[in-house]
Parts: structure tokens; C-alpha cells; sequence
């Protein structure tokens, strides 16, 4: 998990640097997020792993905790940037936005009805053109 964590966190833009732009960064994520769900058809690690969490050992919750955190903080970033809000409301937009990536991957696989992702995403999609 220390090594997933890692790996995903250097495949994330720097949220802070002001060359780049928010919007790409946000649809970048949401398009990592349905490569994995939909086009490989499969569920992310963490959305797994967090599903079974009461069966994990410790050890294995805290880096699972740690990789929600990265995302968070991480979208908190963009979030501030993009709405110029500040981090609380930054923190609220990342978590809603995560929350709905994670349901959106669970309706695709329930489902087996890969649009759903895109129907899911649909608000989220078109208030960041």
C-alpha cells in the first residue's frame, strides 16, 4: 500500500503550480479514475481494499488512511485554485468529487453499464469545462 501510495502520488501534478491549469488537473483526475474503472473495467485497489477495511491488519489501514489523505489534500489544492475558495470549502468540494468517483466506480461494476460513469460525473464535468 506504502508503495501504491507512492507511485500514484507522483503521477499527480503539483496542485500549486500556477502553469497549470485547474481544470485540466481536475479532469485529468476524473479521467485516470474511468480509464480504471471503465475502459480496464476494473475497481481501484483502494476502493477494494476500503470495503474489506475491518478485515485489514492495522498497519495496512494507516497507509490505506494516508492515500485518502494525499487525495484529499491534493484536491483540496485544486479546488482552492479553481473556485478561489478557501481550503475548508476546497476540502469539501475534493471529498464530494471523490465521494462520486467512488460511487460512479460502483455503479459501473454493479451495473455492468460502463455509461453510468459519464452520467455520474455528468455535473462535475460540465462546471469545469
Amino acid at each position: 500500500m506504502a508503495r501504491y501510495t507512492e507511485s500514484f502520488s507522483i503521477q499527480l501534478p503539483d496542485p500549486t503550480d500556477e502553469n497549470l491549469d485547474p481544470k485540466i488537473m481536475i479532469n485529468g483526475f476524473i479521467d485516470g479514475f474511468k480509464a480504471k474503472i471503465v475502459d480496464q473495467h476494473d475497481m481501484s485497489l483502494c476502493t477494494m481494499l476500503t470495503s474489506n477495511k475491518a478485515t485489514l491488519p492495522e498497519a495496512v489501514c494507516i497507509e490505506l488512511a494516508a492515500f485518502y489523505q494525499l487525495i484529499l489534500d491534493w484536491l483540496t489544492h485544486v479546488f482552492v485554485r479553481l473556485d478561489k475558495v478557501d481550503k475548508n470549502a476546497g476540502f469539501m468540494q475534493g471529498s464530494q468529487l471523490l465521494a462520486s468517483l467512488h460511487g460512479a466506480s460502483i455503479l459501473v461494476q454493479g451495473t455492468n453499464q460502463p455509461d453510468v460513469f459519464d452520467k455520474a460525473l455528468f455535473e462535475w464535468r460540465s462546471r469545469y469545462k
